[in-house]
């Protein structure tokens, strides 16, 4: 599978690499007390987590990073969109569909893998607790403004490697590249929310941050998953198409000789 096709954020990588690299402890222990336990803590976990994410603003980001990665480091395609300008938004437009599909399909499947992870490390009751945390406006804010601030430079922006499988350092440095331009952003009353939340129970923290190493290798294996076969034949039509249209059309637009 090529190397443009890894393009999904997997936002549960933020929840190790917020409060290992930024934080200082977990929530208060009385944090969402009065809140009804849900029926699948781990799940409602995962959902707090992963419901602000915007995988279209994921593809978008993934493809703006590959277009500019081609017109900068290939002659060719750099001659391309000289003489066909617009051809690059083009085929980023041809892409989109079949990414974001690819996008949704793996993080379906992925799902069930996510969650064994936290089940692996925290009890029902941390669970619970961890997504009242994740709830939190200031954590929703910092999780959406993620995806907004990721933009796969480090797995996408070299042409010369498209060929090879991401690599785990990869992951690790657009994930906490993102984290970092993040936290940037956050208002004072923003991190003393989330720092509010962080001060009484450290062990929770430390189950938290045992889970980042298995998070980023399966983040990892994610970024690789292949394409379904029908999928990417679809999705190589329609580069073909649209490149094949983009050329046909600036042709037409050429005053006959």
């Amino acid at each position: 599978m090529k190397r443009s096709f890894r393009h999904r954020l997997f936002v549960p990588v933020a929840a190790a690499l917020l409060l290992t690299g930024y934080a200082t402890g977990p929530l208060r222990a009385d944090d969402g007390a009065n809140a009804a336990a849900p029926a699948d803590p781990y799940g409602a976990l995962y959902d707090a987590i992963q419901g602000a994410a915007n995988p279209e603003q994921s593809i978008d980001n993934a493809i703006e990073t590959l277009k500019k990665a081609f017109v900068s480091q290939s002659p060719d395609m750099a001659a391309a969109e000289g003489l066909y300008p617009g051809l690059m938004d083009r085929i980023g437009g041809a892409m989109r569909p079949y990414m974001l599909q690819h996008s949704l399909n793996t993080t379906a499947l992925y799902k069930p893998r996510y969650i064994a992870l936290f089940k692996a490390e925290l009890t029902p009751d941390e669970a619970a607790r961890l997504a009242t945390f994740y709830r939190k406006p200031a954590m929703q804010k910092l999780l959406t403004t993620m995806v907004e601030h990721t933009d796969y430079n480090a797995m996408l922006g070299d042409i010369g490697t498209y060929d090879q499988p991401a690599q785990l350092s990869e992951v690790t440095r657009d994930v906490e590249g993102a984290t970092n331009r993040s936290i940037a952003t956050m208002t004072r009353s923003e991190i003393e929310e989330m720092s509010a939340l962080n001060k009484s129970d450290p062990r929770l923290l430390q189950k938290l941050a045992a889970l980042k190493p298995n998070i980023l290798k399966l983040r990892t294996e994610l970024e690789n998953a292949p394409m379904d076969p029908k999928l990417e034949a679809d999705f190589a039509a329609a580069i073909d198409k649209a490149i094949d249209d983009h050329f046909a059309a600036g042709d037409a637009a050429q005053p006959t000789p």
